[in-house]
């Protein structure tokens, strides 16, 4: 949203706060927004390309460590989370979160899978 000195100037006048709240997703978070979606709303997902080769080595190891498990399927770039698998299935789309995983560094996570 694009800020203008005039809208500004009338929200004050109005006696609010010109304040304005949103992140604008980019195309690769609208991807991503996707991929989770359907991981957790369907139990299965199509991962465009350009989300698999930003996966991190630590994440695809984690998914392959899935799949011997039992807990995903995985064809090419298609995934299914079995019944044992939607169980974790928050940590497998934590997999795919490349906002979660640059900011990995944070200690302080208000939601977290059990």
């Amino acid at each position: 949203m694009k800020k203008k000195i005039e809208v500004y100037e009338q929200i004050l006048k109005e006696n609010r706060l010109p304040v304005t709240k949103g992140h604008t997703q980019t195309e690769e978070d609208q991807l991503i927004r996707k991929v989770i979606l359907d991981l957790i709303c369907r139990g299965k997902a199509e991962i465009p390309f350009i989300i698999w080769e930003k996966l991190p080595l630590e994440n695809l190891n984690v998914l392959f460590e899935m799949e011997k498990e039992g807990l995903i399927f995985r064809d090419q770039r298609r995934i299914e989370v079995t019944t044992d698998g939607m169980a974790v299935v928050r940590n497998i789309c934590a997999l795919f979160d490349m906002r979660m995983v640059a900011s990995k560094s944070q200690k302080v996570t208000f939601s977290k899978s059990i």
